[in-house]
């Protein structure tokens, strides 16, 4: 029979275990190690790590981590960090961007929303406050405009507010004053055919007519062998 050569097997080195790099791992029991297809590992890993949402994968040299998404970015699943589209905004470690509100729109690095100012409006979803046109005014955070003489006006005679839904003439007797936020007549001797976004909007009577009492929308000839008083 063959005899084995014990001197020499117990002088042979035992092939050492070698740590799985970055990137890969390994459970054992194995001669080489998987790679991380889809999440990332350091070295000498047992298993890959995902980024959870609101993070996305953070490099530095060979070691990766997972880090929080910065305010007005998101991720959904883990993978790179997104910018909030227009209109959303969103805090740090997101995983969705939220929608601006009626009266409010996101800000300008779109990390929180801003309320809607005077005189301006936002139906919603919106990077930008409209400003109210053609004599509309508005409150702060406010969805819409609304324009002098909606269903009311001052009866000079009567001096007093009073709603009107069929008279739509009476829309546009009257101005608006900033400072109030709020309606009033045009005096005598003028008129507004629009509803005037200030006092200056009222319009003086052309020569030969004249409006005889406030919040005229229109002015009337003067009468046969009569003048408009200065």
């Amino acid at each position: 029979t063959r005899k084995r050569n014990l001197s020499l097997c117990a002088n042979s080195p035992l092939p050492s275990a070698q740590l799985c790099p970055a990137g890969s791992y390994s459970t054992g029991s194995v001669d080489a190690c998987a790679s991380c297809d889809t999440g990332y590992s350091n070295e000498g890993s047992s298993k890959c790590e995902f980024c959870g949402p609101g993070e996305h994968m953070l490099e530095d040299g060979l070691i990766k981590n997972c880090e929080a998404c910065e305010a007005g970015k998101f991720s959904e699943a883990g993978a790179s960090c997104l910018g909030c589209t227009p209109g959303t905004y969103s805090n740090a470690g997101a995983s969705y961007c939220a929608t601006a509100g009626a009266g409010k729109r996101a800000n300008d690095d779109r990390t929180g929303m801003l309320v809607c100012p005077a005189n301006t409006f936002s139906t919603g979803s919106a990077d930008a406050c409209l400003p109210c046109t053609n004599g509309g005014h508005s409150q702060t955070g406010s969805s819409s405009c609304e324009k002098c003489d909606t269903g009311t006006y001052v009866r000079a005679s009567e001096a007093k507010r009073e709603k009107d839904a069929l008279d739509l003439t009476l829309f546009v007797r009257r101005y608006y004053d900033e400072a109030a936020n709020d309606c009033f007549t045009c005096p005598a001797g003028k008129f507004s055919t629009s509803g005037a976004q200030s006092l200056d909007g009222c319009e003086d009577c052309a020569r030969g007519f004249v409006s005889r009492e406030p919040g005229m929308g229109y002015c009337d000839p003067c009468t046969p062998g009569k003048h408009a008083s200065a």
